[in-house]
């Protein structure tokens, strides 16, 4: 047996008329709405978690670098005869000082400030607690859909600038680490280079 939407007729396989269905919703596309309001919400979640996913492999990997920076300092060229030294070669030896203790206090702010960005992982999530609150399964579907897709737009709109925020601090982390090892990499570069 076929059947139509609300508001029209059931028909059976051989085109009779069943029973008139004069029951009409005001809003018809709520359920679908719905089901588009919970992915989204959902969607933001995953992306809040996936964030802190991110930082804890950033975090790890700025361990292995520290570990190796730590690991391979030098601060042979402080030792600095400047009587016995030209120009280019103190120049050069102070940049190379500058990039080293440079590098490797940039990339330890940018792992304190991962680690804070690891604390406070707050954001709001929906009740479901309120349906039972309000009774609201006690009305009929559309309407409850309607509810419930209030609901989920709020809380998507309190936390889509939360998780933007967090994205936005973890990108400027990176930033700060990538410019750490870059300055490292030059200090490494001068000093190979027997400056």
């Amino acid at each position: 047996m076929a059947e139509m939407n609300e508001g029209m007729a059931s028909v059976s396989e051989e085109g009779t008329t069943i029973e008139e269905s004069t029951e009409s919703s005001d809003y018809p596309s709520a359920c679908f709405l719905l089901d588009s309001c919970v992915q989204d919400y959902q969607r933001l979640q995953e992306n809040y978690n996936r964030i802190y996913d991110k930082i804890n492999v950033a975090l790890a990997f700025e361990g292995v670098v520290l570990t190796v920076m730590l690991g391979s300092i030098d601060f042979s060229p402080a030792k600095l005869c400047v009587k016995d030294m030209t120009v280019v070669a103190l120049i050069m030896t102070s940049v190379e000082l500058i990039c080293l203790v440079g590098g490797m206090g940039i990339t330890i702010f940018s792992t304190i400030y991962l680690l804070t960005l690891m604390r406070g992982r707050k954001i709001a999530v929906f009740k479901s607690e309120d349906i039972r609150n309000n009774e609201i399964y006690r009305e009929k579907e559309p309407y409850a859909a309607v509810w419930l897709i209030d609901k989920y737009t709020k809380i998507v709109n309190e936390v889509r600038p939360v998780v933007q925020k967090k994205q936005a601090s973890f990108d400027r982390a990176l930033i700060t680490i990538i410019v750490g090892i870059i300055m490292y990499a030059i200090a490494i570069i001068l000093q190979k280079g027997g400056f």
